[in-house]
């Protein structure tokens, strides 16, 4: 443990954030994996899987706002990104959309911000506050539901406030830089 440079008492070390990172993403992949592709698809989860099949040649009647064979919109909220970068991992790794790899591309993103998290600001924060953080986040059956599921879509959101967070919480407690004022404009 180190002395927080702000008086707040003693705060993670880094090696300890890493792992409390870790056991957090992990265990978040394990509670929204089990039996990932079931129950079966449904619409208000597929109509943002229509745009990545730009990226396999196939034009989309619906569900999407194409430029230069780009997508660009398929939702007045979120844009194209997930769908764009679901694309992306369709052309270069495997060409083939399943449930389960949709679904999966979701979690990928919220576990990645989560380790993230913990690489940014864990280590400014005392245990009982990176315990906490964990036993919400993964405590919430709604996080846990529509990232599963992507409602909304959740995941891509879920993960971007995650880390803008951890940025938030670096720059407060003391470890300002460039780039994280960046990161947060």
């Amino acid at each position: 443990m180190a002395r927080s440079p702000h008086g707040r008492g003693s705060t993670l070390s880094r090696l300890t954030a890493t792992c409390l990172g870790t056991v957090s993403a992990l265990l978040f992949v394990a509670l929204t994996t089990v039996r990932l592709d079931d129950p079966g698809a449904y619409y208000d989860e597929l109509h943002q899987a229509t745009a990545a099949f730009y990226y396999l040649g196939h034009k989309p009647s619906m569900f999407s706002w194409e430029v230069h064979g780009v997508p660009i919109l398929n939702m007045s909220y979120s844009g194209a990104i997930k769908s764009t970068l679901y694309g992306l991992y369709l052309r270069y790794v495997e060409p083939r959309f399943t449930v389960y790899n949709w679904r999966l591309f979701g979690v990928v993103f919220v576990t990645a911000a989560i380790f993230a998290f913990y690489l940014i600001a864990g280590h400014l924060l005392p245990l009982s506050g990176g315990l906490v953080f964990a036993f919400l986040l993964l405590s919430d059956a709604t996080v846990l539901l529509t990232t599963r599921h992507d409602w909304g879509p959740t995941a891509l959101a879920l993960a971007l406030r995650i880390v803008f967070l951890g940025v938030w919480l670096s720059l407060t407690l003391g470890e300002p830089s460039r780039l994280k004022y960046a990161l947060a404009g």
